[in-house]
């Protein structure tokens, strides 16, 4: 697979439907300096996957990918999706805004 360009401020999300390319996408960017790498699907795929490849769960993955916000479809699903990457990016563990002790803004 050629190079991909990617970096440190890179998201990857994979799910190809068929599980021979989503190893060959996993084994992609395994070495790839990437901030984040979801994969889409139960975990019991994960699993499979990584067991497949000979990798383990490492911090940067996220599998099943997402947060859980009672999604329902594929418009649900993305933008839970998006709110964990953004909350990676940031460096925040999710929480309710309600929940949180001081100013919204504070690390």
């Amino acid at each position: 697979m050629q190079d991909l360009g990617l970096d440190r401020r890179s998201f990857v999300v994979i799910q190809m439907h068929a599980l021979q390319h989503d190893r060959e996408w996993m084994r992609a960017v395994e070495n790839e300096p990437v901030a984040y790498v979801g994969l889409l699907g139960p975990r019991a795929r994960k699993e499979h996957i990584l067991r497949q490849l000979g990798m383990g769960d490492g911090e940067r993955l996220f599998a099943p990918v997402g947060l859980d916000v009672g999604a329902d479809g594929p418009e649900q699903v993305a933008i839970s999706i998006v709110a964990e990457m953004l909350a990676v990016h940031a460096g925040r563990r999710p929480e309710h805004l309600r929940e949180k002790r001081g100013g919204i803004h504070d690390g």
